[in-house]
């Protein structure tokens, strides 16, 4: 996109006004570079975190889709510390594009000359009006030699999600090396967005969810999915669990699916006591209104602890003053659905680790931690049936 700023930034900004009119030829843009990663000075504008390693301009032919360069990229990172990212900003005098309203995907040449598989993780994260969100990531397995990446927008959701006329930045997420000693090796070229013109408004609106009136989230809809964040507390990102919608009944407690959380075994993690789970954030809390509720409201979830042996649930609350109540525990046997329930009014009434109740007209997370023991086996929880009960 650097060789045609001006041009593609009036084409994003006013997609309509080259709609084909009288049999002439739609002039819309249908396909717009965003880096060809060509010289050092543009790559000084992206933004590199956690240990990230390398970067520089490629020469040789061989990792070269189009054109005379590419970038060689090494990452090094930290095998206790969160994964290296790499983030592309959509304000520069390279790329000056923020509205991706019509953008359907992203597509990106990857040589992995690492001598091993690695992965890379592809999002984007919009601003406005100083608030930030994210669109979820899609994470690719980079097999030895040329890999042709697509990330797939879902506009709908994206809509819905964050503000996808406002983007920020793209954001590229590494594998961790197993040690300080190794580093992977990739070259990275031919950044292009595609573009697609033929949904209307009425199919791109406002995701209306499907709720009974006592519902949180029963993990039906395609955007519940996304209204959950995977966290570990006392982890780097590189123990996050992996989230996704089951559909196999026999992981389901009520409807046709499930939320599953598959939380994997780091082998460089250097904390004794992870506590890897999920949290549902503000956003969507902020949906409900927790304090017309009375004293005898109970708010409960289903979970299936589908691992090998059994495992500790810790669920806390906490508000915007960041008061914290630790509302409910639990012990989950192998192979055994587990209702867990908390009282709105123990939210209402007791003490936060702040020395006073929550305020229930200002939740900002429910979050669900598991206790893994260090070094243990990959398992899976299936969280289904989260509502609230007069």
């Amino acid at each position: 996109m650097k060789k045609s700023v001006s041009f593609l930034t009036c084409l994003l900004t006013f997609p309509l006004v080259f709609a084909s009119c009288g049999g002439e030829k739609d002039a819309r843009v249908k396909k717009a570079t965003i880096s060809t990663f060509s010289s050092y000075e543009e790559m000084q504008t992206f933004n590199y975190y956690n240990s990230f390693g390398k970067i520089g301009v490629n020469t040789d032919p061989k990792f070269i889709t189009d054109g005379n360069t590419s970038a060689r990229v090494e990452i090094h990172g930290n095998p206790k510390g969160n994964d290296p990212s790499m983030y592309i900003w959509c304000d520069t005098k390279y790329f000056s594009a923020n509205d991706f309203s019509y953008v359907k995907a992203l597509t990106m040449d990857v040589f992995n000359e690492s001598g091993r598989e690695t992965k890379l993780t592809l999002s984007f994260t919009s601003r406005k009006n100083k608030l930030r969100k994210t669109y979820p990531g899609t994470e690719y397995l980079l097999s030895p030699g040329k890999n042709n990446l697509v990330y797939y927008i879902d506009r709908q959701v994206a809509k819905y999600l964050c503000d996808i006329d406002a983007l920020e930045y793209i954001r590229f997420d590494f594998a961790q090396t197993d040690s300080f000693d190794t580093f992977s090796l990739l070259y990275l070229d031919n950044l292009e967005a595609h573009y697609e013109y033929t949904e209307t408004e009425a199919l791109i609106k406002e995701i209306e969810r499907t709720e009974t009136t006592d519902e949180i989230l029963y993990f039906e809809d395609k955007i519940d999915l996304f209204n959950v964040n995977a966290l570990s507390y006392q982890c780097s990102s590189a123990s996050y669990p992996k989230i996704s919608i089951n559909t196999n009944p026999l992981y389901v407690s009520q409807g046709s699916k499930s939320l599953k959380v598959d939380v994997a075994v780091n082998p460089n993690e250097g904390h004794p006591d992870p506590w890897p789970g999920i949290r549902i954030e503000k956003e969507y809390l902020s949906s409900f209104d927790f304090t017309a509720y009375g004293d005898d409201a109970e708010i409960s979830f289903d979970i299936l602890n589908a691992g090998y042996k059994t495992k500790t649930l810790a669920w806390n609350v906490r508000d915007k003053k960041d008061n914290s109540l630790e509302v409910a525990a639990a012990v989950l046997p192998a192979g055994e659905w587990v209702r867990v329930t908390a009282k709105l009014s123990d939210m209402r009434y007791k003490n936060g680790r702040q020395g006073e109740p929550l305020d229930l007209s200002a939740l900002e997370s429910f979050t669900i931690n598991y206790a893994h023991e260090y070094g243990g086996q990959s398992y899976a929880f299936y969280v289904d049936n989260f509502y609230i009960s007069k």
